[in-house]
């Protein structure tokens, strides 16, 4: 009696959590749609707001002056310009060093070569 109890539960438990499933993949609006529907830029405008209050606390923490503030945010764009292309360096060093992997006989002096250009 117990057993055909605990089964009957079982059951009825495993058939009411597959139904809810079903109930939001139908409904697209309900549950947790809002949360994924951010889209690239408002994440990256909101990483750039909290840089800026990090930003300003840093400043308010230094007691930097007006100038000094101007001067540090020159040089944190300078670093993004200076970023960028190194950045775009490290992508072709990664896909010429690929390319002498991929080969079918590895040549170690070319490698090196390669990796004492990018150094």
């Amino acid at each position: 009696m117990k057993n055909k109890l605990s089964v009957l539960l079982s059951s009825a438990i495993i058939a009411m959590s597959l139904a809810s499933t079903s109930a939001f993949a139908i409904n697209n609006e309900a549950g947790h749609e809002h949360k994924t529907t951010k889209s690239a830029s408002q994440k990256m405008s909101k990483a750039e707001r909290f840089k800026q209050h990090q930003f300003k606390k840093m400043a308010r923490y230094l007691d930097l002056t007006s100038e000094q503030r101007q001067q540090a945010k020159i040089i944190r764009q300078q670093s993004k310009e200076s970023l960028l292309v190194l950045k775009a360096d490290l992508k072709e060093f990664h896909k010429q060093s690929k390319e002498l992997v991929m080969e079918e006989s590895f040549n170690e002096q070319a490698f090196l070569n390669l990796q004492s250009q990018y150094q």
